[in-house]
C-alpha cells in the first residue's frame, strides 16, 4: 500500500481524530488534550509516544510521503494551537534537508 503507515486500532482512531500527529521527520505529537488527562496505563502509553520518532523501513521508497505526513501534520497542528495551516509548512519546508 502506497504512504500507508500500520497503526494499531487505538492509534489509528487517534490519528484519524488528531489526538496524535505525527510530523515530516517522522516524529509523533500527542495532542496537548491527551498530555494533560490521567485515564489509566493505556493512555499513559499513548502519552510516551510523544516526540518518538517513528520506526521507518530501511529502504526510503518503503517510508512515508513527507509532504503528505505535512499536509495531515498541520491539520492536527490547527486542531492543537489554531494557528494558520502554512505557518508550519512554511518553516518546515524552508529547514527540509530531504
Amino acid at each position: 500500500m502506497p504512504n500507508g503507515i500500520p497503526l494499531s486500532k487505538i492509534h489509528h482512531a487517534a490519528f484519524d481524530a488528531h489526538l496524535i500527529g505525527i510530523d515530516p521527520d517522522f516524529r509523533i505529537h500527542v495532542s496537548k488534550k491527551l498530555l494533560t488527562q490521567n485515564d489509566g496505563p493505556l493512555l499513559e502509553t499513548l502519552k510516551k509516544l510523544h516526540h518518538e520518532k517513528l520506526h521507518l523501513p530501511e529502504r526510503k521508497r518503503d517510508q512515508p510521503d513527507r509532504e503528505r505526513l505535512l499536509v495531515r501534520f498541520d491539520v492536527f497542528r490547527g486542531y492543537e494551537w489554531g494557528k494558520s495551516q502554512a505557518q508550519f509548512a512554511t518553516k518546515w519546508r524552508s529547514s527540509c534537508r530531504c
